[in-house]
């Protein structure tokens, strides 16, 4: 789509630089179930004071109260676009990053149920005024906005430009990721808070003219209508297909060479709304029977590659990070195929989900897939190299034990 500046009437008017998200293909249509089970990010400080990311629920009066329900399924999106901020940390340039949420006393993202004149759900202009009227304006403050109604992503706000200093507009606020019921989903939430929070600038390396990339896989990139003869990229061919910035030349990079251009433009990677502190999730390799490691066949990262037990050799592909009740390895998932519970139900890698399928759980020295009940275990008894991993009923034998990265 194009970038476009509006006007927003409330008190006087307000250029805004607009970049619009066409819908996913796996974006969520209908509303998600009231069962989705909330997800952390990261606690700091009080929770409100300072620069933050604030969500918002935003209904029509007439509208259904559909808070309850959604709630735990938004919270869940916010813990997902911080996984991305974390694996983009430790793969371009080291150390941590989060995003600073505004969130409760257990670390929750808290999401504002905002109620608004119907007649203000009209579009995403009258929406933004009627939250600016109650308050949701202020200068330290980056919001993340799921209006129920039809609608896919927009982001502006306070302006920005490229330039590297903690006093460019993209540091302060308001700022306004905005999507609507068409694009619920993490994906489309991070892509539009990232453009809030200054991707992609038109001078990057491998921009559009449209605030995007073409270097794939890379959230940020895609086919805006104002790519160069040739189109996308697979620059980072196999990658996770919503991971930031493919090789940290864009727009993200903890560590830049110097004199290079995120050293001399604006970086996401410093802004004031991301925590850069703090431990990352527990990462390292599980080992289980004699000695061997948990390992991601043949380094590959397609999804259904099987999981297996291998001699340790130190490799990405026997690193695995202990992430929101997930075991996380070259950006994908440990997963029971097809969700099954049976025993001997092979496991395998695949792009992280949040479903029951992916969720693992320490008892003791096993792991337990609290869907199926049963243990992560080695098929047939097995220690040789190439034994693949299962489920199977808990019995504490010596192949469901397992040394977990702490």
């Amino acid at each position: 789509m194009t970038r476009r500046f509006l006007g927003l009437v409330a008190g006087a008017a307000l250029a805004l630089g607009v970049i619009s998200l066409p819908a996913p293909v796996a974006a969520a249509t209908q509303a998600p179930v009231a069962t989705a089970a909330p997800a952390s990010a990261v606690c700091d400080g009080d929770g409100v004071s300072g620069k933050r990311v604030q969500a918002l629920y935003v209904r029509g009066n007439t509208q259904a109260d559909r808070y309850g329900q959604l709630v735990g399924q938004f919270q869940t999106f916010t813990s997902q676009i911080d996984d991305i901020f974390v694996e983009a940390a430790s793969r371009l340039g080291g150390g941590v990053r989060h995003v600073r949420y505004v969130h409760d006393a257990s670390c929750k993202a808290t999401i504002a149920n905002v109620v608004i004149a119907q007649s203000a759900m009209a579009d995403v202009d009258t929406i933004t005024n009627a939250i600016k009227a109650q308050g949701y304006d202020r200068a330290d403050r980056k919001y993340l906005v799921w209006y129920d109604a039809g609608g896919c992503g927009l982001a502006f706000g306070n302006g920005g430009n490229d330039s590297p200093g903690a006093s460019n507009p993209y540091n302060g606020g308001p700022h306004y990721a905005t999507v609507g019921t068409g694009c619920w989903s993490w994906q489309a939430s991070g892509h539009e808070l990232l453009h809030n929070l200054g991707a992609v600038q038109g001078s990057a390396p491998n921009a559009t003219p449209y605030g995007h990339c073409r270097d794939d896989e890379d959230i940020m990139c895609y086919d805006d209508g104002g790519l160069p003869p040739g189109g996308l990229k697979k620059v980072c061919p196999g990658a996770p297909e919503n991971q930031i910035d493919c090789l940290g030349d864009d727009y993200f990079h903890t560590n830049p060479a110097p004199g290079g251009y995120l050293a001399t433009h604006w970086n996401v990677a410093n802004s004031d709304y991301l925590i850069r502190g703090g431990s990352p999730y527990p990462a390292g390799r599980i080992t289980g029977v004699t000695g061997k490691c948990v390992d991601v066949d043949h380094s590959q990262i397609a999804n259904g590659t099987a999981v297996r037990l291998w001699n340790c050799n130190g490799t990405g592909a026997q690193t695995w990070a202990v992430q929101n009740g997930t075991l996380r390895s070259l950006g994908k998932c440990l997963d029971v195929d097809n969700s099954g519970t049976a025993d001997g139900t092979k496991t395998q890698l695949w792009d992280c989900n949040k479903t029951g399928a992916q969720t693992w759980q320490r008892s003791g020295s096993t792991l337990v897939n609290p869907q199926s009940g049963k243990c992560l275990d080695v098929e047939g008894g097995g220690t040789g190299e190439g034994t693949r991993l299962v489920i199977s009923t808990c019995t504490g034998s010596a192949g469901q034990s397992w040394q977990i990265p702490a």
